[in-house]
């Protein structure tokens, strides 16, 4: 029983380790595609985020806009009550033609996010950018 006790133990050891190995491994190409594509001022921020000791992406902000197609108007509602439950959605605006949308967000939030989001509704990505900015509050 004792062996059996410490091999669990050893899996469930080994199970967190690659969880946590492949969490870090996604937020550092995160971190770099950021970095990859941001204005000066951003990488300054995240530089000296990292110089400071703190999250490498404390004060950056993304602006997405996002064209899609496949949402009809009936399913408005529940995309905006979807994108309302996002922790790191800060704000949003669907157009009037219910196409595209604009949002800002946190950096952790992405383009794989939404079309996460957009699989509810069978919906696809038309169009995408994304820019990041500083935001000193």
């Amino acid at each position: 029983m004792d062996n059996q006790y410490y091999r669990m133990k050893k899996n469930n050891f080994i199970v967190a380790l690659i969880l946590s190995f492949t969490s870090f491994q996604a937020f550092t190409q995160s971190y770099e595609q950021i970095y990859a594509v941001a204005s000066q001022e951003v990488q300054s921020r995240i530089d000296l985020n990292k110089m400071q000791g703190i999250n490498i992406l404390t004060g950056i902000l993304s602006n997405h806009t996002i064209g899609f197609t496949g949402v009809g108007f009936s399913q408005k509602e529940m995309l905006q009550e979807k994108l309302s439950e996002q922790e790191h959605i800060f704000s949003f605006q669907i157009n009037d033609d219910n196409t595209s949308i604009t949002m800002e967000t946190s950096p952790l939030f992405t383009k794989v996010t939404f079309e996460e989001l957009l699989n509810n509704f069978q919906a696809t990505i038309t169009g995408y950018t994304v820019n990041y900015t500083v935001n000193e509050q």
